[in-house]
C-alpha cells in the first residue's frame, strides 16, 4: 500500500465505484489513461478557497484558491469551496479488475 497526501476529490465507496466507470463521461473508454485508488483511511484535512485579509483600504483576497489545514490562523478569513482530504493507506487497483466486479 502506497501512502498519499491532501487531496480535493471526494472518495468514493466501494458500491458506486463500478457505476461511477460506467457512466462517467470522463471515464468510460479511457481505461488506459485512468488510476483507480483504493483508500482505507481517508481523513479531513482542510479546507481550499477564497482568502480574504482585512486591512486599513478595506477586504483584499488572494489570487487563487490556496489549501489551508485545519488549525490554520488563516481560516478565519477564508471563504471555503472545497473540502480538503488526506488520503491513508492507498492501493493502485487496476480499472479492469473493477470492471470484471
Amino acid at each position: 500500500m502506497a501512502r498519499r497526501g491532501p487531496d480535493d476529490h471526494a472518495p468514493l465507496c466501494l458500491r458506486d465505484e463500478q457505476k461511477s466507470i460506467e457512466e462517467c463521461r470522463f471515464l468510460n473508454g479511457n481505461e488506459g489513461e485512468l488510476a483507480v485508488l483504493r483508500v482505507q483511511n481517508p481523513r479531513p484535512w482542510g479546507v481550499a478557497g477564497m482568502l480574504y485579509k482585512r486591512t486599513l483600504r478595506g477586504w483584499l483576497h488572494h489570487s487563487g484558491e490556496p489549501w489551508l489545514p485545519y488549525g490554520d490562523s488563516r481560516l478565519d478569513g477564508m471563504l471555503a469551496s472545497k473540502l480538503i482530504m488526506e488520503l491513508r493507506d492507498v492501493t493502485i487497483v487496476d480499472v479492469r479488475e473493477v470492471m470484471a466486479q
